[in-house]
Formats: C-alpha cells, sequence, structure tokens
C-alpha cells in the first residue's frame, strides 16, 4: 500500500475513501479525480480543482497548475483557475486550448456547458449559498464581467472574482494586482475581490485576501474604490502569473 496524503492506494485502486467523498455524491468515493485526470488534478487527496491551462504547450502553465493546486480548498465552493480578462475565461480541454467560439467561456450558458460533466458545479449551480470562485485575471471586472453574468443567470449562488492580474506564488498565496513588464506585480496597482450576486457587486476584498479564509481587515466598502472595477469593463488583458518574490 502507498500512502498519498489523505489516503491509501493499492495498485490499482485506492481501498480508503476521498475525504470530501461527501461533497460528490454522484462520485465513487474510491476513485481519483472524478475518473478524468486529464482535466482534473488532485495532488493530495482533498479537492478537485479544474485547471484551465494550455500544459501541453505551454511550459509556464504547467508552473502555474502545480502551485494553483496548493490553493486552499474552501468548502462549499466550486473554484477554477484559468486565464482570463475582463471579457472571457479561456477554455482547455485535456491540457489544449479550445479553438474557435468555444474557447471563449463568456456566458454564463458556455461555462456551464465547459463544466457539465463536473458533478461539483452541477450539484451545486443551483444551491443557496454555493460559491464560485475564478481565480482567473478580470473576470470580476465590471457588471458585463464573466463573474457578473454567470451571478445573474444562477442567483442562488455566489460569484467571487478578481478585477486584477492574479499572481500565484509558490505556497498556494495569491494577490491581486496589475502587472509590471517583466510580469511581476505591480503594488501600486492593486486590485480587489469582488462578490457579486444576481449579476450585481455586492461586497469587496483587498487585493491581499485569500478566499475563504478570514474577511477580518479586508473588506473594502465599494464606495471606495474605483468604479471601473464593479461597473463597466476597461480593462481586457489576458494574464496570470507567479509571484517572482516567493518563486
Amino acid at each position: 500500500m502507498y500512502y498519498y496524503s489523505a489516503r491509501y492506494y493499492a495498485p490499482p485502486t485506492f481501498i480508503s475513501r476521498d475525504p470530501l467523498f461527501e461533497k460528490y455524491p454522484s462520485i465513487s468515493p474510491y476513485t481519483y479525480c472524478a475518473n478524468n485526470p486529464l482535466k482534473f488534478v488532485d495532488p493530495t487527496g482533498e479537492k478537485v480543482d479544474v485547471s484551465l491551462f494550455d500544459t501541453k504547450k505551454t511550459p509556464k502553465d504547467a508552473n502555474l497548475v502545480k502551485y494553483g493546486n496548493k490553493i486552499p480548498t474552501v468548502r462549499n465552493s466550486f473554484q477554477v483557475l484559468a486565464r482570463g480578462n475582463s471579457l472571457y475565461m479561456r477554455n482547455v480541454q485535456n491540457g489544449e486550448k479550445v479553438t474557435g467560439e468555444a474557447g471563449q467561456i463568456n456566458s454564463a450558458e458556455r461555462f456551464n456547458q465547459a463544466f457539465s460533466n463536473n458533478a461539483e458545479w452541477q450539484n451545486g449551480k443551483n444551491t443557496k449559498g454555493f460559491n464560485v470562485i475564478l481565480y482567473s485575471c478580470n473576470t470580476g471586472r465590471g457588471q458585463n464581467s464573466l463573474a457578473s453574468k454567470i451571478s445573474d443567470a444562477y442567483e442562488n449562488i455566489n460569484v467571487i472574482a478578481p478585477t486584477r492580474q492574479v499572481h500565484i506564488s509558490n505556497d498556494g498565496t495569491t494577490g491581486v494586482y496589475g502587472t509590471n513588464s517583466d510580469g511581476s506585480k505591480n503594488t501600486t496597482d492593486p486590485g480587489y475581490w469582488i462578490v457579486y450576486q444576481k449579476g450585481v457587486a455586492v461586497e469587496a476584498y483587498d487585493a491581499t485576501w485569500q478566499p475563504g479564509s478570514s474577511t477580518e481587515g479586508h473588506r473594502v466598502d465599494l464606495k471606495n474604490i474605483p468604479e471601473s472595477h464593479y461597473k463597466g469593463n476597461t480593462d481586457s488583458k489576458n494574464y496570470i502569473s507567479i509571484d517572482k518574490k516567493t518563486d
């Protein structure tokens, strides 16, 4: 037997249950990555993350996935790690970018289509209080953003997304800031995490807040931040980067 952090593996099967099996009632607790390891990653046996990165052709994306896998699990939440901008999130299947219109997840309908086989999303999308967390740059920027559109279509859920680029440290902590020309985070250009409900921004948290952690000291009044962060769309840059200071 082999011990993989959270459960025992006796090739070719796991002989103990996934510790979060109750979150996925339609999936056998003895499977790995919902029987789809090409799409999902589960390095500790404690979560199923969706990472939409072009790992077959873009080596840098493989590092982003590795660090993104360390982002803490948030209960009752569907967490998505992907490249994005204020207009759409990039779609990737089996490690390769999807071409054509389907490659741009720019509406609630396309978001639902992209995760049509994901049990966590399908079970949670109509559940009151369920969260969608988008670790995808600029996807929370404005009332026409992807985050706003998803929350408008699924009125029982909260959608949490950033208004600037997402920077990931090698320990899984994140920051939401603008980006310098060398790809490092620009601390003079902080962004925010915006919480959308029914298509409208209802709460905001500062650049250093980690979704799922305490909001004490991080809550920001929407009236005190530039309206461009939660109304309209003013930026469509496509970034997500590794925090070079801790790489």
